[in-house]
């Protein structure tokens, strides 16, 4: 079944496409569409829910409808990979970085569909609309110094006296990096120094208070004890 999608308003976008007599004209709207994997997410209305839910005879399955809101996959043209290419004025994957694609919903082929090659994102339906991707903009992309390439990338070890730094995903100086493990050295060693010291302060408030108990205990018993004896 063929349909033409309306973007004219970008808040309620709709397919439209005939009835299986193909004089009435029913409309689903549009939620989003997936150009990289082929897919439309659309809403049905109640009526449409009813009289969509199966495909209409003879329909080469460039759609199927199954009601509610879902995923539908699509094709560009009922045509192969092949015969789409022959005829390079129709041919819709006209960016110079993007590849074709068999359509195969259920087991069967329906048609052809464009999509950028790897290394690549964006349109691949209008020329140069599949753009390179920035892989050195990933975070963690090298564990060196990262250099973009076309529809790619590749990477390099750290210069000498230089080491890749995990926490800024960069290469960073020796010098530094000693600089840092010596401060971060510095304040364990110090925290530790005073956690000890407390611990210390803490035992040795305890050993004095234990001692005043026993010289109490002591006098009581040599003094008032044999008094009230």
């Amino acid at each position: 079944m063929s349909f033409q999608l309306n973007c004219t308003n970008s808040l309620m976008s709709a397919l439209q496409f005939p009835d299986e007599y193909g004089t009435k004209y029913s409309s689903t709207y549009v939620n989003y569409i997936d150009i990289s994997e082929g897919l439309v997410n659309v809403k049905y209305s109640l009526y449409d829910e009813d009289h969509l839910s199966v495909r209409v005879p003879k329909d080469p399955g460039l759609y199927v409808a199954s009601g509610g809101v879902v995923l539908q996959q699509w094709a560009v043209a009922n045509l192969t990979c092949h015969e789409a290419q022959e005829n390079r004025t129709g041919y819709a994957c006209v960016s110079m970085n993007s590849i074709c694609l068999g359509v195969n919903p259920q087991q069967e082929y329906v048609g052809y569909r464009c999509k950028c090659l790897a290394g690549f994102d964006g349109n691949p339906y209008i020329a140069d609309g599949c753009k390179d991707v920035d892989e050195c903009k990933t975070p963690g992309a090298c564990n060196g110094i990262c250099h973009n390439t076309e529809g790619s990338h590749y990477c390099t070890q750290c210069p000498s006296n230089t080491v890749y730094d995990t926490t800024i995903k960069m290469c960073a100086s020796t010098k530094k990096q000693n600089l840092v493990l010596g401060i971060a050295i510095g304040i364990s060693a110090g925290f530790g120094i005073l956690l000890l010291m407390s611990i210390v302060i803490l035992l040795i408030h305890r050993w004095k208070k234990d001692i005043k108990k026993k010289l109490r205990r002591k006098y009581f018993l040599q003094n008032q004890g044999q008094l009230l004896e």
